[in-house]
């Protein structure tokens, strides 16, 4: 039973050690002959375990705009999430929906469009074995439609080929729940801070955070080599004035965003990935 009275940093290291730790060791149940299918581990980059944030805010929930399209989000995504599943010997279902061209999806589909998404999915069981696959969808008529005539989706019970996905009461398949998701977890990025883990391996993480959080989170972070000190983590900096050095004057240092964004913690490469909306309010003048 993982321990509820630990700091706030060795909660952090004990989940992220737990999740790759698995993520890692497990080994991949291959179709023969399958170029569409076999995907590494690596691919199911950044991902985002569900629920991570309730160790930092205890109310913390998952809240998504349903009606979110490729414009919205500048015809940018790629969002990777892992959910536990404890059903039939299921520990994680990792999914990652991203934005993919016509030279990307050539030789696995019949006819692309303008608007087009994959949908891939892993199940990792307990016995250590995960089974990959994938699919891909174009935006057709107000709906996202499968573009393969290889019809393949995720259940309780693993992926499965050449079947009928049942529909919600919206009418929506677990496929389309997914892109639609992935659409609303990306136009929530813009305002949120994250931090991106990765191993030696290239199995990687990513949880949402802000200045203060990684600040706590993060206080054991390897010194930097040659000042034999932490570097301090990317924050924002509030307006100051400050003297100028060769003269009596005081200027106005307005609010920016200031410290690395990339250190070593416990062997992992981490990342800090500012909201996207603050690197643009840092960028105006």
């Amino acid at each position: 039973m993982r321990n509820q009275f630990l700091s706030l940093e060795e909660k952090v290291h004990e989940e992220v050690d737990y999740i790759v730790n698995f993520l890692d060791v497990s080994k991949p149940l291959k179709r023969e002959g399958s170029r569409t299918h076999n995907l590494s581990k690596r691919f199911f980059k950044n991902i985002e375990p569900f629920g991570m944030g309730k160790l930092f805010t205890p109310d913390d929930d998952w809240a998504i705009f349903g009606d979110v399209t490729l414009r919205d989000v500048e015809n940018e995504l790629d969002r990777s999430w892992l959910a536990s599943n404890n059903e039939r010997d299921v520990r994680y279902s990792v999914t990652r929906v991203r934005r993919v061209t016509p030279k990307e999806v050539r030789g696995y589909i019949e006819k692309a469009t303008k608007d087009m998404v994959e949908v891939a999915g892993a199940v990792f069981y307990e016995d250590g074995k995960y089974f990959p696959a994938r699919t891909w969808y174009g935006f057709f008529g107000g709906k996202w439609t499968p573009l393969n005539r290889e019809r393949t989706f995720i259940d309780d019970a693993g992926w499965n080929t050449f079947a009928v996905e049942e529909k919600n009461e919206d009418g929506l398949t677990e496929t389309q729940m997914a892109i639609v998701a992935a659409l609303g977890f990306q136009f929530n990025d813009r305002y949120e801070w994250k931090v991106a883990l990765e191993n030696s391996n290239g199995v990687s993480i990513s949880f949402t955070t802000d200045p203060i959080g990684a600040k706590e989170m993060f206080a054991s972070r390897d010194r930097h080599p040659s000042r034999n000190r932490r570097d301090a983590l990317r924050n924002w900096v509030m307006g100051h004035y400050r003297k100028k050095r060769k003269a009596d004057d005081m200027v106005w240092v307005r609010n920016h965003l200031r410290g690395a964004t990339e250190f070593s913690w416990h062997d992992y490469k981490c990342t800090i990935l500012p909201a996207p909306y603050d690197i643009e309010k840092n960028e105006v003048k």
